[in-house]
C-alpha cells in the first residue's frame, strides 16, 4: 500500500500545471469541461440539466463520469460527449487509460467544474491533469486545484443544489 501511494503522490505532483487564471463565466465560456461520480444520488439528473444549459447557451463540452468501487446503480451512458471510467480503466495506482482522458486531458478549456462531493485519487488527479483557465469544485484537498470552491453538501438533491449554487455566482462574475 504504501508503494501505491507513493506513485499516487508522484501522478498528482505531475499532474499539476503552471497555469493562468482568469475568472470566466458561463456567457464568456467556448469550452466546459467536468467530471463527476456516478455513485452520488441523483447525479444523472443534474448532469442532464447542466448539460441542457450549455446546449441552450452553444457551449461545447466534454465530461468524464466515474464509477469509484462498488454501486448497484445501472450506469447510464448520459451523452455521447461523456466518458465513462470505471475501475478496470485504471492502472495499478489508479490512473485512467489514457484513450478514456485524452479528449479531456488534451484539449483547452475555459471552465472546468468538478462536480465529486467526496475527494478520490482519481477525481483529484482528473481535476489536476485538465487544462482550463478557471477551475470550480466543491471539496478542498491537499492539491485543490479549484479557484472557486463551493460549499460542499450531502445528500439527496446536493448535487441539484450544488448545480444552482454553480449558476447563482456564475453571474455574479462580470468580465473585467
Amino acid at each position: 500500500m504504501f508503494f501505491r501511494s507513493t506513485l499516487r503522490k508522484k501522478a498528482l505532483k505531475h499532474a499539476a500545471q503552471q497555469r493562468s487564471v482568469s475568472f470566466t463565466s458561463f456567457p464568456m465560456a467556448g469550452k466546459v469541461a467536468f467530471s463527476f461520480s456516478y455513485n452520488e444520488e441523483g447525479i444523472e439528473q443534474t448532469i442532464l440539466s447542466f448539460i441542457e444549459f450549455l446546449r441552450n447557451n452553444n457551449i461545447s463540452f466534454s465530461g468524464i463520469g466515474t464509477v469509484v468501487g462498488k454501486t448497484k446503480k445501472q450506469i447510464i451512458h448520459l451523452d455521447e460527449n461523456i466518458t465513462i471510467i470505471r475501475k478496470f480503466d485504471c492502472n495499478f495506482y489508479g490512473l485512467p487509460a489514457h484513450y478514456k482522458t485524452s479528449k479531456l486531458f488534451v484539449n483547452s478549456f475555459d471552465i472546468f467544474v468538478d462536480f465529486n462531493y467526496q475527494e478520490s485519487f482519481l477525481q483529484e488527479y482528473i481535476a489536476l491533469k485538465t487544462q482550463s483557465v478557471f477551475k470550480i469544485g466543491r471539496i478542498v484537498t491537499e492539491h485543490t486545484p479549484y479557484d472557486l470552491v463551493l460549499e460542499q453538501s450531502e445528500g439527496v438533491g446536493s448535487s441539484s443544489a450544488y448545480l444552482n449554487q454553480l449558476f447563482h455566482y456564475m453571474d455574479k462574475i462580470k468580465p473585467a
